[in-house]
């Protein structure tokens, strides 16, 4: 190709007005010609003799450098994807990336692993224009080009993921709802950033500008990623500013992980000494100071620990303060690894722990410690001594509880401070017990009986004591039968321990009149009570199955009628009961099993004869709606035992 062909070739690709007059998007034909006639004024510039046609070359190659310019931004524009194509909310079968840092909050690798990459051959191209820009010396024009279109792609790409830039005065200032959300957007774009938007460029760099060196690649991806590198982190210097609220630690131990993992990334990208700013930034400004919050944060509620001083509320069986203590115990364990990785300041005050080997452990049994020495202290604001030792009682028990169901917070207590809770624990329920049946049971006893020798006087002594205890017993009855123990293992403990306490206090022959009259009482009156009950619920179904009237009837015709008309009734009178019994609770389900027996004999047996009459009675046993077996299923339906 000659010079005059070569320059007809340049100057035909003047104008780059049209859009349809791209060469590498429109006419593709046209490129080998094109970068021909490019080598060709750059072979006549490098090596011609003349000094007119150098600077001819020189004119025509600054035409053909603007079209290459151009060229290379429209590449680049027309090959980034367009953000608007990415949807980070549709997640079906994707594979997701999460890390201790965000195990609520996932991101999707295949909404990102692949966006924004450019195809193999813009590639190509791109790398083509840069090796004429560069022989040409105006490869500075490309990089240019480059690091503003890719900057503008990359900013799009944070817009697209609602990364916002935040200062400190409105972390500070903002609900913390609010600052919730921002911090889940932040975490989950510098992830996103850092391992693929980043790593992206990098590679696009490097394949594009790999025949210009190492240093001109680092300096390229260096000046796009930059400003938004300096973005993110300065949004994550900014959120270790907020106002430090107990609930605010494990968002802002998420932050630190964050960016703790991905410093191993920072330090990758920015290699060079012009960007060491950036890995000094990231690992010895920002990391620390969100550590820092977060230790403040951890001290805070420690604090408001020692100092906390709400009410008891009798209704509320388990105090609020040890729901909200333990829940966030169980919070810490989550992020143990987290804490770990900080240099945890020491407890308020050391004399709650003990003796704990590990600064996570240790703030860990301080917590719990506080917290019982919170309940004790508590336990004892009111008058009513048994109410505060039965409240004692329920939260030791449920503090004991969590921390049995956690293995690894069970480890970290150790068998001291927790035998030392179980004893706690142990000493409030007996006190209770003492407290709230000393009253029954001082009736039980036989102080004073052995003194008293004559025999009526002694049977009044008792007699005397037994109304008494009747009259505490029935009276304490009606009132724990209100009171609310919320776990019902420790129910059955208590009425364990109280049937011990009764039996090992009352005198021998006490329980000897207990158990040979009044219990014979006691079962006499039960029955009749079983049989009135019966007969008064059964009566109004029972009488539609008797005879009375049924047989004095000597007209076939009326006899059908009286009979048909007693069969309606008695199945709208059973139908009624079998709704109303089938809701009706009976606490002890062998009582239930006496009743439905019971119920068996009385219907079942009249049902059964009363059909003994429709069978001798011609077209009645059409009106017959259920048979015997059907009524016996039905009323083991009757009664609810909970």
């Amino acid at each position: 190709m000659t010079t005059d062909s070569a320059t007809a070739i340049i100057h035909r690709w003047r104008s780059t007005t049209d859009h349809n007059l791209f060469i590498f998007h429109n006419h593709r034909e046209q490129i080998a010609p094109f970068l021909q006639a490019v080598d060709e004024i750059q072979r006549t510039i490098d090596f011609t003799a003349s000094e007119d046609e150098r600077k001819h070359a020189k004119s025509v190659i600054q035409i053909a450098v603007s079209r290459l310019t151009d060229e290379f931004r429209n590449i680049l524009k027309v090959n980034a994807k367009s953000t608007s194509s990415l949807n980070p909310n549709s997640h079906t079968d994707s594979t997701t990336m999460t890390d201790s840092a965000s195990s609520n909050y996932q991101v999707y690798e295949d909404d990102y692993i692949n966006h924004n990459k450019l195809s193999t051959d813009a590639v190509n191209d791109l790398r083509t224009i840069v090796v004429r820009m560069n022989s040409s010396g105006f490869v500075n024009e490309c990089l240019k080009v480059y690091v503003s279109e890719r900057k503008k792609v990359i900013g799009a790409c944070l817009q697209h993921l609602n990364v916002e830039k935040l200062s400190k005065s409105s972390c500070r200032s903002l609900e913390w709802g609010v600052l919730e959300v921002r911090i889940r957007i932040w975490i989950k774009a510098v992830k996103v950033c850092f391992k693929y938007y980043f790593e992206n460029e990098k590679r696009l760099c490097e394949q594009v500008f790999c025949d210009l060196g190492d240093e001109t690649v680092g300096s390229c991806l260096v000046d796009t990623i930059t400003e938004y590198t300096v973005q993110l982190l300065d949004t994550a210097e900014a959120l270790s500013s907020i106002r430090p609220a107990s609930e605010r630690l494990f968002k802002m131990l998420d932050v630190h992980d964050t960016l703790s993992d991905l410093i191993p990334s920072i330090n990758g990208l920015f290699r060079s000494e012009l960007s060491e700013f950036i890995r000094t930034k990231a690992k010895n400004e920002v990391l620390p100071k969100l550590g820092d919050k977060a230790n403040e944060i951890l001290l805070r509620f420690e604090n408001d620990l020692v100092n906390e001083q709400s009410p008891v509320v009798h209704a509320e069986p388990i105090h609020r303060l040890s729901k909200y203590v333990m829940h966030y115990v169980y919070k810490l364990c989550d992020h143990k690894q987290s804490l770990m990785r900080l240099s945890l300041p020491d407890p308020p005050s050391m004399e709650a722990a003990g003796t704990i080997s590990g600064s996570f452990s240790l703030h860990v049994v301080w917590i719990i410690m506080r917290l019982l020495s919170n309940l004790e202290a508590k336990s004892k604001l009111g008058k009513d001594t048994a109410a505060g030792r039965f409240f004692a009682m329920n939260n030791f028990h449920y503090i004991i509880q969590k921390i049995q169901a956690r293995p690894e917070l069970l480890e970290i207590v150790a068998d001291d401070n927790f035998n030392k809770l179980i004893d706690k624990f142990e000493q409030a329920r007996l006190d209770y017990l003492k407290l709230t049946f000393d009253v029954v049971s001082r009736n039980l006893s036989d102080k004073g009986l052995s003194r008293i020798k004559i025999l009526p006087f002694r049977v009044a002594k008792l007699a005397d004591r037994l109304k008494r205890f009747n009259y505490e017993f029935e009276k304490l009855e009606k009132e724990l039968g209100k009171v609310v123990v919320p776990d019902f293992g420790l129910v059955l403990e208590l009425r364990k321990l109280i049937v011990e306490m009764v039996n090992i206090q009352a005198c021998p022959e006490l329980l000897e009149i207990v158990a040979d009259d009044n219990l014979n009482k006691l079962n006499a009156k039960f029955q009749k009570a079983r049989f009135d009950y019966l007969k008064l619920t059964f009566d109004v179904v029972l009488r539609n199955l008797r005879d009375e009237g049924v047989n004095k009837i000597k007209i076939l015709s009326f006899r059908v009628v009286k009979l048909k008309d007693r069969l309606k009734r008695f199945n709208y009178e059973f139908e009624k009961h079998e709704k109303e019994l089938g809701k009706v609770v009976v606490p002890d389900f062998g009582l239930v099993l006496e009743l439905r027996k019971l119920i068996v004999e009385m219907v079942v047996t009249a049902y059964a004869s009363f059909l003994v009459h429709t069978k001798k009675v011609a077209r009645l046993e059409t009106y017959v709606k259920y048979s015997v077996e059907e009524i016996e299923s039905a009323i083991q339906g009757f009664y609810d035992c909970r």
